[in-house]
């Protein structure tokens, strides 16, 4: 009977995809292991007893067993030099048990998982196999009843492999949970903060001789927004709130005051980065509505193209960019349309050949679709780091009259034009206006950012 079990296992686990349902577990549901072997007398009871002594909720049953046995003496007798006493434990039949869906039931083998699962799908109840989550991966961890201690001492070590390897999963699942709250937490506190401080127009003292430039990327319909992608209505409500709380001119029009001595207190600027369609779907009308005008830095070789962002790709997400018809649209609507290379490379990793490139193929695509020359630069991945000396020459030899970067701080009249400090955007962090609010004027009274870690992805 043992050899036809072990022959429906091994065909189980080799047809192909045959591991995947079992490792895909929702580890935020599990409350308890339920360990499931042949007779409840070796490995399952060796495995519950083992996750018990980490801290771990278990029982533990087998598909074939008798009722009230004891464990094997050859299993209690490894078992106790592995620290764990088996003295008290008394087999059960696995159609005894009574499965919740905070459930995980933990098999040996395929064949067990497999005979498992009816009655685990009818609890709601999840099903995987120990093996897979040792480092030294296995779908099967072979029987040792009948053998001598060696196997029985090869057996018990992988299953503390195994265990020690649910439990890693688990606390991982648990501090994803607390660094959850935390972040829950802080963004609570930095909403209460941003409030009481544009209530008592506090912003207006903070951003004396300050202004900001924010930086997004991709405006995405509502749902999960990351470090690139907001959600189209925090967007809105981002763009109101600009209106409302800040003096809203383009980037140009800030360098203009600059540049003549002019005040720029409390001023803002929009700009987004490397050219998604939905800039000019989804995130230019919100623009137009609240009267904002934006300069968008785009990656000239990815527009009207299929490219794939290497940072999309790793996400398995499908970058989609604009058409030149569009952004030549947005020009006409009174935005500004700038440079970020041709491919988006690393700057400073390249030669001074394909620097030039770079800049003067960018610079040509962009004057010959929307007939105007951009002048503004901004550094792809947005690292000061990238601005060695011989990069900022190329740069000003290209005739640009400012570069950004993108590692946050306030843009004060003391500021260079070949390092402008821009605020990413990032929807993680804050996600209300007034988060987002707090987190512009914490960071607008720290000037010098030339060492802080980059934050955007681009």
């Amino acid at each position: 009977m043992t050899s036809r079990l072990n022959k429906i296992g091994a065909l189980l686990s080799s047809r192909p995809g045959a591991m995947r349902r079992y490792r895909n577990i929702d580890w935020q549901r599990v409350e308890r292991l339920h360990f499931v072997c042949k007779g409840n007398i070796c490995r399952s009871v060796y495995a519950e007893y083992r996750a018990k002594k980490i801290g771990i909720a278990a029982t533990s049953s087998g598909v074939a067993a008798a009722t009230s046995s004891l464990a094997d003496p050859i299993a209690q007798q490894a078992a106790a030099l592995r620290g764990i006493d088996l003295r008290a434990h008394r087999t059960r039949r696995f159609e005894d048990i009574t499965l919740g869906s905070g459930d995980l039931v933990v098999a040996m083998e395929p064949w067990q998982a497999h005979a498992a699962s009816l009655m685990a799908n009818a609890a709601n109840a999840q099903v995987t196999i120990l093996g897979l989550w040792a480092a030294d991966t296995s779908a099967v961890i072979a029987d040792p009843y009948g053998g001598d201690d060696a196997s029985f001492a090869r057996c018990f070590a992988f299953i503390d492999r195994a265990v020690n390897g649910i439990r890693h999963e688990l606390c991982g699942q648990r501090t994803a949970e607390l660094r959850s709250r935390l972040r829950t937490r802080s963004r609570t506190l930095k909403g209460i903060a941003g409030r009481a401080l544009f209530a008592t127009q506090m912003h207006r003292l903070l951003m004396r001789r300050r202004a900001v430039v924010t930086a997004f990327h991709s405006v995405v319909p509502d749902g999960p927004g990351d470090a690139l992608r907001t959600p189209l209505t925090a967007f809105d409500e981002y763009c109101r709130f600009f209106t409302k709380n800040f003096i809203v001119v383009s980037l140009k029009e800030l360098l203009r005051r600059m540049s003549a001595g002019e005040s720029i207190d409390r001023m803002l600027a929009v700009t987004f980065d490397d050219g998604y369609a939905d800039n000019a779907r989804l995130a230019a009308p919100v623009l137009n509505k609240y009267g904002i005008p934006a300069t968008f830095f785009v990656t000239a070789g990815f527009i009207d193209s299929s490219q794939q962002a290497p940072w999309d790709a790793r996400k398995g997400l499908r970058s989609e960019w604009m058409t030149w018809q569009e952004l030549a649209n947005l020009a006409a609507e009174g935005h500004d349309i700038e440079a970020h290379t041709m491919s988006h490379p690393e700057i400073s990793g390249i030669d001074a050949e394909s620097l030039d490139r770079e800049l003067s193929e960018s610079i040509a695509l962009i004057k010959h679709h929307t007939y105007r020359r951009p002048t503004l630069f901004a550094v792809p991945f947005g690292r000061p780091s990238s601005l060695t000396p011989s990069v900022v020459e190329r740069i000003s030899a290209h005739g640009f009259l400012a570069t950004v970067t993108n590692t946050g701080g306030a843009i004060t009249p003391q500021s260079t034009t070949e390092r402008l400090n821009r605020f990413p955007m990032n929807f993680t962090d804050s996600m209300s206006r007034f988060e987002i609010g707090f987190d512009i004027l914490q960071d607008s009274v720290l000037v010098d950012r030339s060492t802080r870690p980059v934050s955007s992805r681009t």
